[in-house]
């Protein structure tokens, strides 16, 4: 026990992201992976709908805005496209969107508390993030608008603090683009 405790602590105090972040990684972000895949048993809500509706539209050269009327930025209908293009079928062009962006969630998550807090706070969020994200939404609330951006906006902040210890360019502009995102 007390071998865990000194591990334990020295987690607690390491900061930074080591070479075998990635490693940390593997576990939280295949149990949020398999706990998405009982959405794929889900029917496609309205949101979704309107969202797939849109993409498909654009798939097919209509132009945002200009040929349908959508009421939030294109970024969501440009995301299921992409999804849309990949796997062809609606039901898992959604749950790819979802999916993704819960996975990008725990990575981002993970990066931020350990270059800012700590190893162990950062373990710690990217599990909870994994088990409680998929199991804490129904099938009405996945990949909606307000939720896509979320990844995007940890990794803005990751990189905007990992710019204040190592003085790069690209660091903001590659915060700037995650923003824009």
């Amino acid at each position: 026990m007390t071998r865990l405790h000194a591990r334990l602590g020295e987690m607690a105090l390491a900061r930074g992201v080591s070479r075998g972040w990635w490693r940390d990684l593997l576990g939280p972000v295949a149990v949020a992976l398999l706990l998405c895949l009982p959405l794929v048993t889900m029917p496609i809500a309205r949101d979704q709908a309107n969202w797939l509706t849109a993409a498909m539209g654009m798939m097919n050269g209509k132009v945002f805005y200009r040929d349908f009327l959508a009421f939030n930025p294109p970024g969501v209908a440009y995301a299921y496209s992409l999804a849309l293009t990949l796997v062809g079928d609606p039901q898992y062009a959604l749950i790819l969107v979802h999916t993704v962006t819960v996975a990008l969630m725990v990575i981002f998550v993970y990066l931020l508390l350990c270059d800012s807090v700590s190893r162990l706070a950062a373990l710690m969020s990217a599990w909870t993030v994994a088990l409680w994200w998929p199991t804490s939404h129904g099938w009405w609330e996945i990949a909606q608008k307000d939720f896509l951006p979320i990844p995007w906006v940890l990794a803005a902040t990751w990189l905007v603090f990992r710019q204040q210890s190592r003085p790069f360019a690209w660091l903001v502009f590659a915060a700037g683009v995650c923003t824009g995102v």
